[in-house]
């Protein structure tokens, strides 16, 4: 269904159950186009241009197509499946947001009876080197280091794109970089990013990669952010991904490591998050947020600290992927696609037949499956797919057989 877009930037949607993002993606992207000079100058970053193309043609697909709507989305992180049900202090169940949240004056009773600082998890968080932190964004981050024209931040080649444009909101120079031999001489560099287990591909930093990142940036001077949302999320049984915080050992200065409950606990409406790292600046962070209202709701803080306490549910979520990533990797290996990394996360990182990930994005699109071209997170990763495993195993079965049946009828490309 098409988006009705009002005068200014007012709009209306309605978007069919089975829609995983595509339309909201392409409401948005509309929005934008037709707003375009009043924004930013990062809109016209050109890694962008490919996938809010495919968002655009992915909302406009939908019911108008065979069968009417998506059979799965793997393009989008929004999952189908539900977060747990957090239940806090007398009972009452806080259910996800997007939901109402049920039994409100039950839970308006109980909301100072739990002192955060009382938990395991907000005991650890209150120390003058963590923080549990709402959405702030990469740009605001920035903001509270300091970063602005004149600096250097390195990016991973192939990553989420928001680091990018976090610093070029600041008005710094950003630099793609896995090898920092590579870098050479590169002038002030105030910021390093990395990614571990990484987002689009998957892949996991070994903890002596970790160690010379840090030794790098210290005799520079420069701030390691980590972004560990993902580090919960990796095949049972396997050793946990390495921690940026391992690698710095008990010296903490120059190191911010991030972590989010919208992974670990399928949690990503409630906005919840915790940094660790470097007391300074984390001390800069904590003079930052409250002017620039960021305070989460306090129900959403209980809720929070339930989650981070329990560890149960993230073990069954472990096992979801697990059984979910089999189904793919199955489909991989029986028609001969090429998978790299995808050893931690709920990613999977294929090459695309053809080697243009775009093209082949497109005609997936065209078959009512949905995955997201890896050119949409740097140019190095042209030809490659990130195929998300938010929809359900049924729905991850349903897309590989529709892909299958797509290749056997010679719809795809690159197939010979």
């Amino acid at each position: 269904m098409r988006p009705s877009l009002g005068p200014g930037h007012a709009f209306t949607v309605v978007a069919p159950e089975n829609d995983n993002g595509g339309l909201r993606q392409a409401v948005f992207l509309e929005l934008v186009a037709e707003r375009r000079p009043a924004l930013h100058p990062f809109i016209e970053h050109p890694n962008g241009t490919a996938l809010a193309q495919l968002c655009i043609e992915q909302g406009r697909a939908g019911p108008a197509q065979q069968g009417g709507g998506v059979i799965a989305g793997l393009g989008v992180t929004i999952e189908d499946t539900s977060p747990p049900s957090i239940t806090v202090g007398s009972g009452a169940a806080l259910t996800p947001i997007g939901e109402e949240v049920q039994r409100i004056a039950e839970v308006r009773q109980f909301l100072h009876e739990i002192n955060l600082g009382a938990t395991a998890i907000g005991a650890a968080l209150a120390q003058p080197d963590r923080l549990p932190v709402a959405a702030l964004g990469d740009g605001g981050a920035l903001m509270a280091l300091g970063i602005g024209p004149g600096d250097t931040v390195v990016i991973p080649t192939v990553c989420y794109p928001t680091y990018e444009v976090g610093a070029r909101l600041a008005g710094a120079t950003v630099v793609r970089s896995d090898s920092l031999t590579a870098l050479g001489p590169t002038p002030r560099v105030r910021l390093i990013w990395v990614n571990s287990p990484g987002n689009p591909d998957g892949r996991v930093l070994p903890a002596q990669h970790l160690r010379k990142v840090v030794d790098w940036a210290r005799e520079r001077g420069a701030v390691v952010a980590s972004d560990e949302c993902y580090v919960d999320i990796h095949p049972v049984g396997a050793e946990p991904p390495p921690s940026l915080l391992q690698a710095a050992g008990d010296d903490r200065s120059g190191v911010l490591v991030a972590f989010s409950l919208s992974k670990r606990s399928g949690m990503t409406g409630y906005r919840s998050g915790a940094l660790v790292g470097d007391a300074d600046l984390i001390a800069a962070q904590r003079t930052l947020r409250p002017n620039i209202g960021t305070a989460s709701p306090e129900f959403v803080q209980q809720a929070a600290a339930v989650a981070w306490s329990d560890d149960a549910h993230v073990a069954e979520r472990r096992a979801l992927f697990d059984a979910k990533r089999a189904i793919i990797l199955e489909f991989a290996r029986r028609t001969g696609l090429r998978v790299s990394g995808s050893s931690a996360t709920f990613y999977v990182w294929l090459a695309a037949p053809g080697g243009d990930d775009v093209a082949y994005a497109k005609a997936l699109l065209r078959e009512r499956v949905v995955v997201s071209p890896g050119s949409a997170f740097g140019t190095a990763g042209r030809g490659w797919l990130r195929l998300a495993l938010v929809p359900s195993a049924d729905g991850c079965s349903a897309a590989t057989s529709a892909w299958s049946n797509a290749i056997a009828a010679g719809r795809l490309p690159g197939h010979d």
